[in-house]
């Protein structure tokens, strides 16, 4: 029905919050807040996180709420994988079966692979976020984008200029 403030937070690789923080008391973003958007670079991820006032689902009545995504700027045209998306999806579960077989669902965790296409198109910056509670899958999903076959078109800003861009690769448990 209504924002009642929103506030923008920059942050950090790993996910945490930054001290750069914009606040507004408004449903309409400050100068501040519009000064830390556009002082943020391709791959730098932000919060919003803004109270609300919604419907509620079951009675249709207004409540007071919040919503709070994660939002990371991504070049005009994005990094591209020249085999496509699905083949290189493919790869890691074909590649991967052996260590996936059976697996203890409550170890299981939700993990992320960190990486970063060049400007000319190579994979560099690999790193992870976490572990999906098996040291050797990390290890194995590791190995495997160092072993990717196919190349990588590069990401593009908005003049057709080469960027990098960080993408990243969950796996795991399915959840956020």
């Amino acid at each position: 029905i209504e924002y009642k403030n929103v506030k923008l937070v920059k942050l950090k690789q790993n996910g945490r919050q930054t001290e750069v923080v914009a606040k507004g008391e408004k449903p309409v973003l400050t100068a501040e807040q519009v000064a830390l958007l556009k002082g943020l670079d391709y791959s730098n991820n932000f919060l919003v996180y803004a109270n609300i006032t919604k419907n509620n689902t079951y009675n249709g009545e207004p409540e007071s709420n919040y919503f709070s995504p994660h939002i990371t700027v991504v070049p005009e045209k994005q990094a591209a994988y020249l085999p496509g998306k699905m083949a290189f999806l493919d790869y890691f579960k074909s590649n991967n079966k052996e260590n996936t077989f059976n697996l203890d669902q409550k170890k299981l965790k939700a993990a992320k692979l960190h990486f970063t296409i060049s400007r000319n198109g190579t994979i560099t910056n690999i790193y992870y976020d976490g572990t999906c509670g098996y040291e050797n899958i990390d290890k194995e999903m590791m190995d495997l984008l160092k072993k990717l076959p196919g190349s990588w078109t590069p990401a593009e800003n908005e003049q057709g200029e080469k960027v990098e861009q960080e993408l990243v690769l969950s796996y795991g448990i399915i959840g956020c």
